[in-house]
C-alpha cells in the first residue's frame, strides 16, 4: 500500500482530503491500495512513469508524483513506459485515513 501524508497528498490532489479523521494533520497518513489508482496517459501530466514490472496478470507501474513515490497495479496489459507521463485518478473513498506511527510528517 501507500501511505501518504496529508500535506503531500493536497500537492497530488486537494478533494483527497475530504475523509481525513479530525485532529492533527500529521497524526494520519492516507492508505491507497496500488490497484485502486487509475492511471490515464496524459500529457504535461506532472506525474512521471518511473518503471514497469510485469507480474504475470498484473503490471506494477511504480510512480514519480507531486505526492511523492506512488506504487500502482493494473491488471492486463498496458503501454506505458519509463517517463511517460500520467495523471494518478483516485477516488476519495480509496483512503483509509490509519495513524501515523511511522514518524514520517
Amino acid at each position: 500500500s501507500n501511505l501518504i501524508a496529508p500535506a503531500d497528498l493536497r500537492r497530488l490532489d486537494p478533494a483527497l482530503l475530504a475523509g481525513r479523521p479530525a485532529g492533527r494533520e500529521d497524526d494520519f497518513l492516507a492508505c491507497i491500495r496500488p490497484e485502486q489508482i487509475v492511471l490515464k496517459p496524459e500529457a504535461g501530466a506532472d506525474t512521471r512513469v518511473a518503471a514497469v514490472t510485469f507480474l504475470g496478470n498484473l503490471r506494477r507501474i511504480e510512480l514519480q508524483s507531486p505526492a511523492g513515490p506512488l506504487t500502482a497495479e493494473v491488471s492486463g496489459r498496458v503501454d506505458l513506459g519509463p517517463g511517460q507521463s500520467v495523471r494518478p485518478v483516485i477516488r476519495p473513498e480509496d483512503c483509509v485515513w490509519v495513524l501515523n506511527d511511522t514518524g514520517r510528517t
